[in-house]
């Protein structure tokens, strides 16, 4: 090894191995570099997720009413202005608790009967519909899809 420190399977005379090797960690490290980011994106949809439970909070203690209606959008920001439509967000859910694996669902302001609403369980995001007689504040129980199967790409 006095050629600089360069490892050399088969003495320095198997440059197939050494190509073999050299592929082999370059995937391994693509691979890793993948996975990296996607739980980076995981994690910055978790901190998103909170972030809006605090602003729903927030704006609950201090008695902001969001959406604002459109006389208030108008009031504040002039003619022409429209008032947003909601959270973009995914509702929360909460586990039951007695090992059934269904999930709380608490649907907020705003949401019409039918209306489908993006809800982030254990396994990811999905999508359940608002029952006929919805209310702010009414909690349903549902079942969770089940987990994508290892190496399927998730939402």
């Amino acid at each position: 090894m006095d050629n600089g420190g360069t490892i050399m399977p088969g003495f320095g005379c198997g440059k197939q191995e050494v190509d073999g090797i050299a592929e082999e960690l370059q995937k391994r490290k693509v691979t890793r570099g993948n996975i990296a980011q996607v739980q980076m994106q995981e994690n910055l949809m978790i901190e998103i997720i909170k972030l809006s439970v605090q602003m729903d909070q927030l704006a609950k203690k201090e008695g902001v009413k969001y959406p604002p209606t459109q006389q208030t959008m108008e009031e504040v920001f002039g003619q022409g202005v429209q008032a947003p439509l909601g959270w973009n967000l995914p509702i929360t859910a909460l586990p039951q608790g007695d090992g059934s694996g269904a999930l709380q669902v608490m649907f907020p302001p705003g949401v019409s009967p039918g209306q489908s609403v993006l809800v982030q369980g254990p396994n990811g995001i999905f999508s359940v519909q608002a029952p006929m007689e919805v209310t702010p504040g009414m909690v349903i129980m549902v079942q969770p899809p089940p987990p994508p199967m290892p190496g399927t790409p998730t939402v």
